[in-house]
């Protein structure tokens, strides 16, 4: 449900599924990828409207998730590129540097990437399924 109201521009509406439905999953599945996916979700909603510090807590707790989850590596690449670009903004920039050296370390990996000016936030959608984007 959030995530459709994301889509038709209802933030207000969203954040306040995307809680609920964290407060569930944090109850029922605590550690499963897609919990990590709501953390990472409201971080974005979060930090859309400025609240930069709270955004951050949401993208850390998404990869302290993801980092334990198997096959998920490139989901907890995601948001760890989320959460160096928050900590940016925010002027923690020894931390942020650190998460974008992961992300470029990893999308050279694969060959998608040489230097961090070629990565954005989309070039990590591809390891989500569409409906976590």
């Amino acid at each position: 449900m959030g995530c459709t109201l994301v889509s038709l521009k209802k933030d207000d509406e969203a954040l306040k599924a995307l809680e609920t439905c964290l407060a569930i999953r944090r109850q029922k599945s605590p550690s499963h990828a897609y919990t990590a996916f709501t953390c990472h979700k409201i971080g974005t909603l979060l930090r859309a409207r400025g609240d930069i510090s709270n955004a951050a807590v949401f993208f850390r707790s998404a990869v302290d998730i993801l980092k334990d989850c198997e096959s998920r590596e490139g989901s907890c690449i995601r948001s760890k590129f989320a959460l160096a670009v928050t900590l940016e903004e925010k002027g923690d920039f020894d931390e942020a540097e650190t998460l974008f050296e992961d992300a470029l370390a990893f999308m050279k990996n694969l060959g998608k990437a040489s230097d961090r000016d070629q990565l954005t936030e989309e070039s990590f959608e591809q390891f989500v399924l569409y409906c976590h984007r």
